[in-house]
């Protein structure tokens, strides 16, 4: 049997590398870009990824969880994985040079408020959080599932939290913005 969870790591991990090598814009002088956890922060949601793994394994074999590993729940998972990663692509073509996996803002850099920034204001954010469930659905394993969830919501709200005081602070209009489009991942909600 096929493990779509095994792909979709391979998968994410191949996106993500290329999302840093494209994105990764790192400057020596930069205060922000040298902190550790954003100059490791994709290192930190890798880990987080394989210690989910390991450790919802060990949890649904000690409380004998259900599996879920039928078609209709791979299907769901592949899709929610999908439509994550599209989602992320999306916003960061949106962004275009502004985009950087180091936390700065670069010289005459406009504030973006069209496609998915009209909703949220970080949907790349959002549709990797996406993706991060599809593969909790894929991996079959409900504790997996429920861990990649809270440990990859857990880590983006801390890079969110660090990214906003740099925006705030040196971005022209960003806390505007912010009343405008108050959620920060999910519209409505959060």
């Amino acid at each position: 049997m096929v493990n779509y969870a095994v792909l979709a790591i391979i998968f994410m991990l191949l996106m993500e590398y290329y999302i840093w090598w494209r994105y990764r814009r790192y400057d020596q002088v930069d205060v922000h870009g040298r902190a550790l956890i954003d100059r490791y922060y994709f290192w930190f949601v890798g880990m987080s990824v394989f210690i989910s793994f390991l450790l919802g394994t060990v949890i649904s074999n000690a409380l004998h969880l259900p599996i879920f590993a039928t078609t209709p729940w791979i299907v769901f998972g592949a899709t929610l994985f999908v439509l994550g990663y599209a989602l992320r692509f999306y916003a960061i073509a949106i962004l275009r040079d502004a985009f950087s996996v180091v936390l700065r803002v670069a010289k005459n850099q406009q504030l973006v408020e069209k496609g998915p920034y009209r909703y949220v204001r970080h949907p790349s954010y959002t549709g990797a959080i996406i993706a991060f469930l599809g593969l909790g659905v894929l991996s079959g394993n409900p504790a997996v599932l429920v861990l990649l969830a809270l440990t990859t919501l857990y880590l983006y709200l801390i890079r969110i939290r660090r990214e906003e005081s740099i925006l705030i602070a040196n971005l022209s209009g960003y806390p505007e913005y912010c009343k405008r489009t108050p959620n920060r991942i999910i519209p409505w909600i959060l």
